[in-house]
């Protein structure tokens, strides 16, 4: 909390002494706090939607538990309290301090090596998602095809264009499809790219959504805009701008990676009509627009930080076409909007959520300016993106949460720790992090900061959970995964999930995968000797001697990324020896061996 020209952050355990304690805010004026109980207590009343019943008002009372304390006994609890300046990062600290306390309190407990999963996300996004006949990848599988009416599984035959669906998943199928030789998985991703961009507005956008009832149409409007649901298409008339920026950077990535010469050009010229389009909707200021209008190509809103998108796509359109404009209208825009990462505050990435605040802003802006630091190579973007990136880090979990026995998570040992609020308005875990897996290394890779390599080992290993392993794991059907966890109450008791599968989660995933497969998987900063596993192994020892596990049931060959790799690389008959930069040694684990590594520091003379 902020006031007075101080900021005050309070940190408790979840559980201590076998009872939950809860953390909370006493704004009356005069008399404003933090607070700590112990146990647990909400009020004024439960925040949960999921038992709220207007008719019976006993459910809007505090929610207080207790503890009995035997005559003769005691106990102790403790929290940890700071202080700090006014700054409205002053949370940052805070973070990377509780964190140094939980990362090794809590271990993450993954189902499956990264290999596996991404054959597993492949395959769902292949067998369920993807409709040759419409080159369409659908957003949503039930789990059981009772539930949705028919042989596809589809509970809605919808495709966003960026977003939840769309080009950035096609992509990644078109890349896994190249990777392991999978010309059907390729060309299907190619497909659903080519339909895309074959399909633009008169103005030379994407359009929000493709629906097989309605055709091309727009999103999910913005709730200030209607009433009802947000899924109501094209009566909300507009074009959101994350998701056609993100249809737009995925394009343009996509130009680099296809084979066909005939979807190269069609996708270049996409992406410069998307991008050309911006460039004359743009402010003088750099503010690209929130939403536009698809009666008109008008503006709709100005306010909110949707259109942070179009940084990263103006920097992928200057990679494939060397065209100055678009990196200097990424400067500009990236100018503009780093206001907003400076206060700490942004909003409306998700369509159907303009206005409200959600850890996919904050995961956006990284990404961003990641790009800008990488394409201009100017320390203040590199600033600015690891500001976004302590911003991010204030949706994601720490630790592992306690669920009630015999829910699902409990029952299959779900582990919290890594995974990513969605929202204040829409409290569930969901597994976007890995869509900004890349941008994150590479930050990491030019900073050698550790908090963000274990965050993002962290998120990734957290993500390779529930996602199914094969048909009738809890009920799916392989490669299918859910985009809600409830680590509390919110529409869902604690410890359920939504029985929904989303083609974006499998997606995003896979995207990571692939990343990784090609950059590497266990990172060394060889500065301080530190080893960090992206990939699911065991890890123990020094610099001098680390201890490497595969502890899967296949053999694993794996890349090991060296940072300022000054010094030399030992393992097994393997000897290397390197003078700087970025290297890469490649070894393979046989399933359940333990191989030793060394890197030895060059002594540096002075």
């Amino acid at each position: 909390g902020w006031a007075g020209g101080v900021s005050t952050a309070i940190v408790m355990d979840e559980h201590p002494h076998g009872h939950m304690s809860s953390l909370g805010f006493d704004n009356r004026p005069g008399q404003r706090a933090l607070l700590g109980s112990w146990p647990y207590r909400e009020e004024p009343r439960q925040r949960s939607q999921c038992e709220l019943d207007p008719t019976k008002q006993s459910l809007f009372t505090p929610v207080i538990t207790y503890f009995t304390l035997s005559p003769g006994n005691s106990v102790e609890f403790s929290f940890h309290l700071f202080t700090g300046s006014s700054d409205p990062h002053a949370f940052a600290p805070v973070l990377r301090e509780s964190f140094e306390w939980f990362d090794p309190a809590y271990p993450l407990k993954p189902w499956y090596p990264l290999v596996e999963g991404a054959d597993h996300a492949a395959h769902g996004l292949f067998h369920y998602y993807y409709d040759p006949e419409f080159r369409a990848l659908w957003e949503t599988c039930s789990y059981e095809r009772y539930f949705a009416k028919n042989d596809r599984f589809q509970e809605r035959f919808d495709m966003h264009t960026g977003f939840v669906s769309g080009i950035p998943y096609a992509f990644a199928m078109l890349v896994y499809g190249q990777q392991k030789n999978r010309p059907d998985i390729s060309e299907a991703g190619k497909n659903v790219i080519d339909f895309c961009c074959e399909n633009l507005t008169e103005y030379g956008t994407f359009w929000s959504k493709f629906s097989k009832e309605e055709g091309w149409t727009t999103g999910w409007p913005s709730p200030q805009t209607i009433k009802g649901s947000p899924t109501m298409g094209s009566k909300g008339g507009e074009l959101q701008a994350r998701t056609i920026a993100e249809a737009t950077l995925f394009a343009a990535r996509g130009v680099k990676r296809v084979k066909s010469a005939q979807s190269r050009d069609l996708w270049t010229r996409a992406v410069t009509k998307n991008l050309d389009y911006v460039l004359k909707v743009m402010r003088p200021d750099g503010n690209t627009g929130a939403s536009y209008q698809i009666k008109d190509g008008s503006v709709a809103y100005w306010d909110g930080e949707e259109g942070i998108h179009w940084i990263s796509a103006f920097i992928e359109g200057y990679r494939i076409t060397q065209n100055e404009k678009y990196l200097q209208a990424a400067i500009k825009a990236g100018t503009f909007f780093e206001a907003s990462v400076n206060d700490a505050y942004m909003s409306g990435a998700p369509e159907g959520s303009h206005l409200l605040v959600t850890s996919e802003d904050a995961q956006n802006a990284t990404m961003a300016y990641t790009l800008l630091w990488e394409e201009t190579k100017s320390e203040h973007w590199k600033d600015v993106a690891m500001k976004s990136f302590d911003l991010f880090m204030t949706f994601r979990w720490q630790y592992n949460t306690v669920f009630p026995e015999m829910t699902i998570l409990d029952q299959y040992d779900y582990r919290t720790k890594g995974l990513d609020i969605s929202s204040p308005n829409n409290v569930h875990l969901h597994p976007f992090g890995p869509l900004v897996l890349e941008e994150m290394v590479k930050l990491w890779e030019t900073t050698g900061d550790s908090y963000l390599i274990r965050q993002i080992r962290n998120n990734i290993q957290g993500c390779h959970q529930m996602m199914a392993q094969a048909d009738g794991v809890f009920d799916a059907r392989r490669g299918m995964m859910t985009e809600r966890w409830h680590q509390t109450p919110s529409g869902v008791p604690k410890g359920g999930t939504l029985q929904l599968a989303h083609s974006w989660c499998s997606g995003c995933l896979l995207l990571a995968d692939n990343f990784l497969a090609e950059y590497g998987s266990v990172m060394i900063d060889g500065r301080t000797g530190e080893l960090v596993a992206l990939e699911a192994l065991g890890v123990t020892g020094s610099p001098k001697a680390w201890r490497v596990m595969n502890q899967w049931k296949t053999n694993l060959t794996i890349q090991v990324v060296i940072r300022e790799a000054h010094g030399q690389f030992l393992s097994g008959k393997i000897r290397k020896e390197f003078k700087g930069g970025t290297q890469r040694v490649s070894l393979t684990i046989k399933a359940g061996e333990t191989v030793k590594i060394q890197w030895l520091k060059a002594k540096v003379k002075r």
